[in-house]
């Protein structure tokens, strides 16, 4: 992609039944907070995007309670809209995206952009569908996929593996028109490892839309040596930014610091 434009820092916030939680290899979560809040808390750290993820099992929350006369978000439509009262960076979402009516529901209640993961291997003709109402630029296609000694094998729904290879996947994605492509490795999530680079780079040089990398982060440095190695256009990471304070200012400062084609990082105080 176009090395001239500037990296982007976005946070993942992954949401279960309505709490925000850290993940482990995509099989073990712990609480640590609400989406309002925590999306807040970022707006004022100079993110440049969020991503927030629905992870639950259900389309409706377990912790919903209407008789307790608080504001509780019911369902992952209804909490996307509370965040978009009081969030001004650009926000992506996705979870549980099954139709163009969902698609364009996420857009109505304030996305930018809408993650889609199931719909990349089960229908992609809806895809190319979505391409030609709503803009490719509204569409990030999300891959998960497990390292399995040379390849990158996709997974579905976090849990099963399929024969096909994530570069490969990606490259159908950019074929139909999807605006973005965020890539996570499911072996490396809440790890701190740092980012499965040898695969990032060269998914990076061959796909010809915006790359996100995600799953890894321990440090800033990991992010540093992502975003040096690999032409990705933007690196995402979850746990790293809950614990914290100032993450995600930290993390840009660090970055622009270094000498990569970061915006400067900034404090914000509404």
């Amino acid at each position: 992609m176009n090395n001239y434009l500037k990296k982007r820092l976005i946070p993942v916030i992954l949401v279960k039944e309505g709490n925000v939680v850290q993940s482990i290899k995509f099989s073990e979560y712990k609480i640590i907070g609400k989406p309002v809040e925590t999306i807040s808390r970022l707006n004022k750290f100079g993110s440049d995007e969020i991503i927030l993820l629905d992870i639950s099992k259900k389309k409706e929350y377990m912790n919903y309670r209407q008789e307790d006369n608080l504001i509780h978000s019911k369902t992952f439509f209804d909490l996307v809209d509370q965040i978009s009262k009081i969030n001004f960076l650009p926000l992506a979402a996705g979870g549980g995206i099954r139709s163009l009516k969902d698609i364009e529901k996420m857009l109505k209640i304030g996305c930018d952009k809408v993650v889609i993961n199931t719909l990349c291997i089960e229908n992609q003709g809806l895809i190319n569908e979505a391409v030609k109402i709503f803009g490719s630029q509204c569409l990030v296609g999300s891959i998960d996929y497990y390292e399995d000694s040379l390849k990158r094998l996709v997974v579905k729904n976090g849990s099963k593996i399929i024969e096909e290879e994530a570069l490969s996947l990606s490259k159908k994605l950019e074929d139909l028109g999807i605006g973005e492509i965020i890539f996570n490795s499911i072996n490396r999530d809440g790890m701190k490892k740092g980012y499965d680079i040898d695969f990032l780079k060269k998914a990076s040089k061959e796909i010809n839309i915006p790359v996100i990398v995600c799953g890894g982060a321990g440090s800033w440095r990991d992010m540093f040596d992502v975003v040096k190695d690999t032409n990705c256009d933007a690196v995402a990471a979850s746990n790293i930014f809950h614990h914290v304070e100032y993450s995600t200012y930290l993390a840009k400062k660090f970055l622009y610091d270094n000498k990569l084609n970061f915006r400067k990082a900034e404090l914000f105080h509404n």
